[in-house]
């Protein structure tokens, strides 16, 4: 279970860091205003990534989620 532990942790960082990024992006909108502008070409190219990348874990995730939750079951009898 120590290795199940290790990837949560490192799953959990990852989505404290795009938090963070985001949180940044939001800030620095606020107190510019107008004056920030984000290059919207690299933005999108990088969310765009992003989202492919989350949407071909996501399903391997559940799967070796489910995966742990029968071989948990399977030791209980």
């Amino acid at each position: 279970m120590t290795d199940i532990n290790k990837s949560l942790d490192r799953l959990e960082l990852v989505v404290k860091r795009l938090d963070n990024a985001v949180q940044s992006c939001e800030q620095k909108q606020q107190s510019s205003g107008n004056d920030w502008q984000i290059d919207y070409e690299e933005s999108m190219r990088k969310y765009t990534s992003l989202q492919s990348e989350v949407v071909k874990i996501l399903p391997r995730l559940e799967a070796t989620i489910n995966r742990l939750k029968q071989v948990i079951e399977d030791s209980n009898g």
